[in-house]
């Protein structure tokens, strides 16, 4: 069954760089997670004991993706980078490939994968895509070895570290989508997983329902008028386009952050009435990170 949002691959053209900025200007622990075979290679950013993780993802080998990886995440750079996609977590991989099966969803056969760590490491875990394969706003699903295992790893090799901006958790992922109620229903045909009333979200420009997974959530946002919805959904296409960080203390986040340099909104109230603030795209490499108290 899926048990969580599991993380979201941010598009970079420069994964060290990227890393390096993540760690230095936006204080998070954002650590080099391997090469894969087939010429990516990626940068992680998790949170102490929490596996739900973002992945800043790109290539060491433009040739060798290209021939044999996955070119496509050069024409999302070409789109200016961001949030590409993203991946649920299971802890049955091929009952849910069984279950989607039976009810007709099309999706790709499972398949396993690995990259190698700095430290010699060899992290492994089975996968499979929603088809067509682009299509954003349904989340792959992967299942991992078991958290005894991967927490004391995790641990061992520095992933836990707290960060230095004070906030705990990737707490919500939003998706733009054209029609909410629909993508909820499949939501639940696929994943099994429910979507809340519907409610307002003025501040993003639509409406939006919410899925509960784990530790996090899932927003769905339909526009009904200009916004952050709109536009990225007209320039993006359907998928997820925000990620919410947890503050620890926001007022604090909120000066870490803008006496780093990063352009940070003033702290107000969001929809659901918690204080919140946004920051810079540009200052995150793509992701437009919102922070919620």
């Amino acid at each position: 069954m899926i048990t969580r949002v599991d993380h979201t691959m941010l598009i970079v053209a420069d994964v060290p760089a990227a890393i390096a900025d993540y760690r230095n200007r936006l204080g998070l622990n954002c650590r080099y997670g391997g090469r894969h075979a087939r010429g990516t290679h990626n940068g992680i950013v998790h949170f102490p004991g929490s596996l739900n993780y973002l992945e800043l993802f790109g290539a060491y080998d433009e040739t060798k993706v290209r021939a044999e990886g996955n070119p496509a995440i050069f024409d999302w750079l070409a789109k200016g980078g961001g949030i590409w996609r993203f991946a649920v977590g299971t802890d049955d991989l091929d009952g849910d490939h069984r279950r989607l099966t039976e009810r007709g969803v099309a999706h790709a056969p499972p398949a396993d994968h690995q990259r190698v760590r700095d430290d010699g490491v060899t992290v492994r875990w089975r996968m499979f895509a929603m088809t067509p394969h682009g299509e954003r706003v349904y989340p792959f699903i992967i299942q991992w070895p078991s958290e005894e295992q991967r927490v004391p790893d995790l641990e061992r090799a520095g992933f836990f570290v707290p960060p230095e901006l004070p906030v705990r958790r990737i707490a919500r992922i939003t998706l733009a989508v054209p029609n909410v109620d629909e993508v909820a229903a499949e939501y639940q045909r696929r994943y099994e997983l429910a979507a809340g009333p519907l409610s307002d979200a003025p501040q993003l420009g639509g409406k939006l329902r919410l899925i509960a997974t784990g530790d996090g959530e899932i927003a769905l946002v339909e526009p009904i008028g200009a916004g952050l919805a709109r536009d990225m959904l007209e320039r993006r296409g359907p998928g997820p386009f925000q990620l919410t960080l947890e503050a620890i203390d926001i007022t604090a986040a909120h000066r870490f952050l803008a006496a780093r340099g990063v352009g940070v909104s003033a702290v107000t109230a969001r929809d659901d009435g918690r204080p919140a603030f946004t920051f810079d795209a540009a200052d995150a490499h793509g992701v437009a990170f919102e922070v919620v108290g």
